[in-house]
């Protein structure tokens, strides 16, 4: 069964904790771990400042934005006394209802994006990270 990278982050998303990925650079990590682990994933990632980094998902992310699927949410956030805009992503009423057919027609991957997204849920975005390049390096070591 093969299904469309777009398919698989309305599932993801629908699939996650409180429905929703909490800043950009969580949803590229996130993503990269999964395709790493049986989700079928086609994006192509590469180094980047904070471990592999995807231009295709954040069109993709801004694409499913625009269709209204996603909500994308800014909201500020302070860290050591620095104010950032963090972006956080969720389903739209009509996301939610595709989401809901797609996990109906496919609830083995459905079902497999819960389990590995949920492993991940407790994790910092620091960690994700940390994660990400080790598996990176890893692969770019392999090569």
């Amino acid at each position: 069964m093969s299904f469309s990278d777009a398919e698989l982050l309305i599932l993801l998303l629908h699939n996650s904790k409180e429905h929703r990925i909490k800043g950009r650079t969580r949803f590229q990590k996130i993503v990269y771990l999964l395709k790493n682990q049986e989700i079928n994933f086609q994006y192509e990632f590469r180094p980047y400042l904070y471990g592999p980094y995807s231009v295709n998902l954040k069109k993709d992310i801004r694409m499913l934005t625009k269709l209204g699927l996603l909500e994308e949410e800014s909201q500020e956030i302070e860290f050591d006394g620095v104010v950032y805009d963090r972006y956080v992503y969720s389903l739209t009423e009509e996301g939610r209802q595709v989401a809901e057919t797609e996990a109906g027609r496919f609830p083995e991957i459905s079902g497999r994006l819960a389990e590995l997204a949920a492993d991940m849920e407790d994790l910092s975005t620091g960690s994700l990270i940390l994660s990400s390049k080790y598996v990176m390096n890893h692969e770019l070591s392999q090569e």
